[in-house]
């Protein structure tokens, strides 16, 4: 892995068998750059045996509030 710090997500049997990655590791396919330094946390399990969790896999920006951000010249 090119990140050995990224947060992925593993599933495995009570037994300690069966060890398998969740979350794909997009750094060996033509996604490149930003995308490498992702992680995936907090996987739990839905009803109908989904998998959900969080990720930071596509970078983005949030609004904190209403104001225009201050461009400089």
């Amino acid at each position: 892995m090119t990140n050995p710090s990224a947060w992925r997500i593993y599933v495995i049997r009570a037994n300690g068998t069966g060890l398998r990655r969740v979350t794909p590791d997009e750094s060996r396919t033509s996604i490149t750059g930003a995308l490498q330094a992702y992680d995936d946390t907090d996987p739990c399990w839905l009803p109908d045996g989904r998998l959900a969790f969080t990720s930071t896999r596509w970078p983005s920006y949030a609004q904190y509030s209403g104001a225009a951000p201050a461009i400089s010249t």
